[in-house]
């Protein structure tokens, strides 16, 4: 339930998720990841990345002009609403910024850079389970949106 996208560097770096297992005090940690990591393709070796605000799963991670773009996603202790939240991890920087949120909270949706450099967000579930107003049905995002970086 990570993203991982490709830097300039050639290095990728992936972000967020679930860590899925118990840590090694053997309690359970449901919550979604705020960490990242990045993974140097010719040393084949892992290092800590900027770490997120705070955790997301389901979210779409895309590399734009000025860095890496992540949008989007829910936690995973509670996926109930999708953020409409977006961050921005510019090139060289070690933190993430705040980008204009977007118009609808989605998770589990589609995402691609367009040629213009233009980020669309197809579809996905805006709200489920408890938030929806029926919890056998999840309310989806619907419509699409375009983020100009």
């Amino acid at each position: 339930m990570h993203q991982a996208v490709p830097l300039p560097d050639g290095s990728v770096l992936a972000i967020g998720g679930e860590s899925g297992r118990a840590s090694d005090d053997a309690r359970f940690h449901p919550y979604s990841l705020a960490s990242t990591e990045i993974y140097d393709v010719a040393t084949g070796v892992w290092r800590p990345g900027p770490p997120l605000p705070w955790g997301r799963s389901f979210h779409r991670a895309v590399p734009t002009a000025d860095g890496v773009l992540v949008f989007g996603g829910t936690e995973s202790a509670c996926p109930y609403t999708g953020f409409a939240s977006t961050l921005l991890l510019r090139v060289g920087a070690r933190h993430w910024e705040p980008a204009g949120p977007m118009a609808t909270g989605r998770w589990a949706f589609g995402a691609t850079v367009l040629d213009d450099g233009r980020v669309l967000a197809v579809d996905g579930v805006s709200r489920a389970d408890a938030a929806a107003p029926r919890s056998d049905r999840p309310v989806q995002a619907g419509r699409a949106e375009v983020f100009t970086p």
